[in-house]
């Protein structure tokens, strides 16, 4: 079952009937993807119906269909959404998006007000820019922009009298851990539950431990088990790995791909092992440089890709062969510095990768011997008696 089929199953049961859970979680997390401002221009609130009607009548299936983003059919999802009694009558508030080129910074938030009286604040996560994917990566060296706004839309825009639910996707789910740890005491007693679906970690150095501590029992994190996100900087006590459909790392970041029964998600017992490479991977790699090293790096990287005339994951997608080698060609033009940073980063890979193939080769010759001293034995006549 996935988020489509949970419409269909959960959608005759208000809040009031049934509460708020990890599904309609990843539900939340996923339509906030969608770039409501628009819509909000004339207006300060609308229902999911309200929403959903309004966008199919600007925009059309194939539309949908074309585009490449990992969250486009966060829109059918919305649609499936606001046929139901559950999820059409929520009021939808509160929206804000920012996204400035000069502070790297790209931030959306909303707010969903529940049937019974509960409210969810959801934090979008890296949208398609690479104003969004630059600001991902400044996470590695130093603090951001979108941490900051997270807070200030948290305090700005909870009530005494209602209490919340804080979400969010990738970045998003890094935002509502953020921005629960950093809040005063009046927010943090309004909290019911903080979730991360498949976000990083807090850095370490961004946070006292009182202060997570005080929310530590209320943050869960759900992660795919080809997971290349959630296992940075990981520190949930209250974690899911969760089954998934897709087969590769990126197909696998959308909550659509995830495997759901009933109310909760279908659970695996460990990560895939590219999972367990890839934490590997980043954690070699930052101890390896420098934050100063690796500013520069995301700096360099950055400026040879706006250069390149891109400014979305979509330019690089649609441009072909010719966009392809007008980047490397600016790529190539980045610092000495910058370039020992990358040739670290593609030597950890390929020393993870090449040891954990002759790991795997070495497992896969050991079970053919055991596989075949076994076959031999069943062959060989017993000569007692």
């Amino acid at each position: 079952m996935n988020l489509y089929d949970y419409c269909k199953w959960r959608g005759d049961l208000s809040f009031k009937k049934d509460p708020f859970n990890e599904v309609d979680n990843m539900c939340f997390a996923e339509i906030t993807y969608i770039k409501m401002k628009e819509f909000f221009e004339d207006r300060k609130s609308m229902t999911i119906r309200e929403l959903s009607d309004a966008f199919f009548e600007k925009h059309s299936v194939e539309e949908i269909q074309a585009d490449k983003t990992f969250f486009r059919m966060s829109p059918i999802l919305l649609r499936e959404m606001a046929k139901t009694e559950r999820f059409a009558s929520v009021v939808i508030h509160n929206y804000v998006s920012l996204l400035h080129e000069k502070t790297s910074e790209q931030f959306a938030a909303v707010t969903y007000d529940l049937s019974d009286g509960t409210s969810v604040i959801a934090f979008r996560g890296t949208d398609d820019t690479l104003v969004g994917w630059k600001e991902d990566m400044m996470l590695s060296y130093g603090d951001i922009a979108s941490q900051y706004d997270a807070v200030d839309y948290l305090k700005n825009n909870f009530s005494l009298f209602k209490k919340y639910h804080i979400i969010g996707h990738s970045k998003g789910g890094y935002l509502a851990l953020y921005a629960s740890v950093h809040a005063d005491k009046n927010v943090k007693n309004r909290i019911i539950d903080i979730y991360s679906d498949d976000g990083p970690g807090l850095r370490p150095g961004t946070y006292s431990k009182q202060d997570f501590d005080s929310i530590k029992d209320r943050y869960k994190l759900l992660v795919p088990e080809n997971d290349g996100v959630g296992v940075i900087y990981e520190m949930a006590e209250h974690k899911k790995i969760v089954k998934v459909t897709a087969k590769n790392i990126l197909a696998a970041h959308s909550v659509l791909t995830w495997n759901i029964e009933g109310t909760h998600v279908v659970e695996c017992d460990d990560y895939r092992y590219e999972s367990n490479l890839i934490r590997k991977v980043l954690d070699e790699f930052i101890h390896e440089t420098t934050r100063q090293q690796r500013y520069i790096f995301v700096e360099e990287l950055f400026n040879s890709l706006e250069e390149a005339d891109l400014h979305n994951l979509s330019d690089f997608y649609n441009g072909g062969n010719a966009v392809i080698y007008n980047t490397l060609k600016k790529l190539s033009r980045m610092d000495d510095e910058s370039k020992e940073v990358a040739s670290k980063m593609m030597k950890t890979i390929a020393s993870n990768i090449g040891s954990d193939v002759m790991d795997s080769v070495s497992k896969k010759s050991q079970k053919v011997k055991d596989d075949l001293g076994s076959s031999i034995r069943k062959r060989v006549p017993n000569k007692k008696g």
